[in-house]
């Protein structure tokens, strides 16, 4: 017997030496691993590059060097076409995510497009993009915020740009951050203040997740993104980003107070609202499209997270909620009687 306990104590402290602690997977900004990152193991030979850990493709090898002066040490510089992918596929985990390089520009034409290749166990599955229009710029990142499902299990990098003049790549980097649970409350109301009217929009966020979110990074705050629905026509997603990249008008309005702060506990939620006023008479009749988001600062650079949106249950126009409180209208103050009747007759009269 004790033989066998001796021989038993043994295996157990072999084993102990091979036990690896792994990092949390909730850590509260994880930065992936991407294999020489910055670019740093860079080597020529009969004008071709190789890079450490990336692909480069390039249309016109004659305009292609080491750049010494880059943003993190060593970089590229390229002009005309070029492609840069990551030869290995990346390891990932569910959760919210920004990813992208740095560039400098020198070029007054041309387009760059920062992607993220996404895999399932066996086979790509889908690839998230945004594109920016090349001018001349200092250095500055150009980046992709992306979600991760669950079946999602590894993604590759990817950057593809075009200039007329020459532009500089170096650094790239990909940050998950853990947001807190948003919801985009269906249907609008109107805000009904003499002189100070217009649409107002509803949001929720988790207590203790948003709690969290304060805590562990720096400016956090919840709010509502708000633009035309027509400005959506032709965006592959309800951004600010895309909204801004399509020059189309949008305001992101920060949650100030909580309508729920009596109840907070035993809600489980902080609510807010959010409004748009002093309407102009031409967007009276139109649709406001509204989304909740999320942001935060990590090492110097703004993340974002948006909550649901549904065309149907998170668009309103100020006449239709108009409408509808005309039809109670005895319901109303009479100076709240005199706002709704003048967003009516606006538009009938």
């Amino acid at each position: 017997m004790r033989s066998i306990l001796k021989k038993l104590a043994v295996l157990i402290a072999i084993l102990t030496c091979f036990i690896v602690i792994l990092p949390a997977s909730d850590a509260l900004a994880l930065s992936l691993e991407i294999p020489n990152a910055s670019f740093e193991n860079i080597s020529t030979s009969n004008n071709k590059f190789t890079i450490d850990g990336w692909s480069l493709d390039v249309s016109t090898p004659l305009y292609v060097s080491k750049y010494e002066n880059s943003y993190d040490g060593v970089g590229l510089k390229i002009k005309r076409k070029s492609k840069l992918v990551s030869k290995e596929v990346i390891s990932i985990e569910a959760g919210n995510y920004k990813a992208g390089f740095y560039f400098k520009s020198d070029s007054d034409v041309g387009t760059v497009t920062v992607s993220v290749i996404l895999y399932n166990s066996v086979k790509k599955v889908d690839t998230k993009e945004v594109s920016v229009a090349l001018t001349q710029f200092d250095w500055r990142p150009i980046t992709l915020d992306f979600a991760v499902s669950e079946d999602i299990k590894y993604v590759k990098l990817q950057m593809q740009a075009e200039g007329t003049g020459f532009y500089y790549v170096d650094k790239a980097f990909m940050v998950k951050v853990n947001f807190p649970e948003l919801t985009t409350m269906p249907g609008a109301s109107l805000r009904l203040v003499k002189n100070s009217s217009g649409i107002r929009f509803h949001g929720k966020v988790d207590k203790e997740q948003y709690e969290a979110f304060c805590e562990n990074y720096s400016n956090a705050s919840v709010g509502m993104l708000v633009t035309l629905k027509d400005n959506l026509q032709g965006l592959s997603d309800f951004t600010a980003e895309n909204l801004k990249s399509a020059n189309k008008t949008y305001i992101e309005i920060n949650a100030v107070k909580w309508y729920n702060e009596s109840t907070l506990e035993q809600d489980g939620f902080y609510g807010f609202y959010c409004a748009v006023a002093n309407i102009k008479q031409q967007n009276i009749i139109r649709e406001f499209a509204f989304r909740t988001y999320a942001k935060c600062v990590v090492d110097g650079l703004e993340y974002i997270y948006y909550g649901n949106y549904d065309e149907e249950t998170n668009s309103r126009s100020v006449y239709e909620l108009a409408c509808k409180a005309k039809e109670n209208i005895d319901e109303y103050e009479e100076e709240q009687r005199e706002v709704i009747m003048s967003y009516v007759n606006s538009i009938e009269n």
